[in-house]
């Protein structure tokens, strides 16, 4: 019998695990995964929205550099064969600001885009990736923008 509660006990644990982050799901979206570290939506085209926290320690330094993270982030896509397109500045509705950087790759003959911001909140880095094939993602870029927006640390 105590056997029995405790998986009950850990069932109920896992259930209730906090999400680092947080999304308001576009019409047409649904969540596809109970990971507790990372909030996936995923259309029916295939578009994909991950939010996630990153796991890194930042030592001493109590500000993180945006602008490296992008470097790095665009030197790691560009390795990958992603070609930038444009980069803005993003603020949520919540005030956190963000860099929005917006890249094309190709695959199998066909053209995907791939949307990557990064969200700084004290200590706490954040990024919200989208992406999917380029006409798919063009038709919903303004619902896929509105959901980056809605960015809120949990």
């Amino acid at each position: 019998m105590s056997r029995l509660i405790s998986i009950i006990f850990l069932i109920v644990i896992s259930f209730t695990a906090c999400r680092d982050t947080e999304l308001d799901i576009p019409k047409g979206f649904a969540q596809y995964s109970d990971d507790s570290y990372h909030f996936k939506l995923i259309s029916a085209e295939g578009l994909r929205i991950v939010a996630y926290k990153v796991d890194y320690d930042p030592g001493d330094e109590s500000n993180i550099d945006t602008s490296l993270w992008v470097k790095e982030m665009e030197l790691v896509l560009k390795y990958k064969g992603h070609s930038k397109l444009n980069t803005a500045n993003i603020t949520s509705k919540k005030g956190l600001k963000g860099i929005y950087s917006e890249y094309q790759t190709y695959y199998n003959g066909e053209s995907y885009l791939y949307g990557v911001t990064i969200f700084i909140d004290g200590d706490d880095l954040y990024i919200v990736e989208s992406g999917g094939k380029k006409a798919h993602y063009l038709r919903r870029k303004e619902d896929i923008l509105q959901c980056v927006q809605s960015f809120r640390p949990a």
